[in-house]
């Protein structure tokens, strides 16, 4: 892990769980952006088309994951954050 990857993990922690969720939203848009993006130009033409449907598709579980936390206990950032990432990591080592 990168010292501005733990760095940008120990602030996340620190916030509030409201603050925690709207940085959620944020990455969230961030990473979507970033596969539309590289998939776009990985992919053909008709392949492209899966894209929009895909980003709405997590947006919408996003949405249903932000209510439902409303009635739930707040969860520790880093830990969460840090199992996001671990499956990203497991991810890539999977297409590699």
């Amino acid at each position: 892990m990168t010292s501005q990857l733990q760095q940008a993990i120990e602030l996340a922690s620190s916030l509030s769980f409201a603050e925690q969720l709207e940085l959620l939203k944020t990455l969230s848009a961030i990473i979507q952006s970033t596969h539309y993006r590289e998939t776009q130009a990985a992919t053909t033409e008709s392949d492209c088309e899966l894209a929009p449907e895909w980003i709405e598709c997590v947006r919408t579980k996003i949405d249903a994951a932000i209510e439902a936390s409303t009635h739930t206990p707040p969860i520790d950032g880093e830990n969460f954050v840090n199992q996001i990432l671990e499956r990203f990591q497991q991810a890539n080592q999977i297409q590699t």
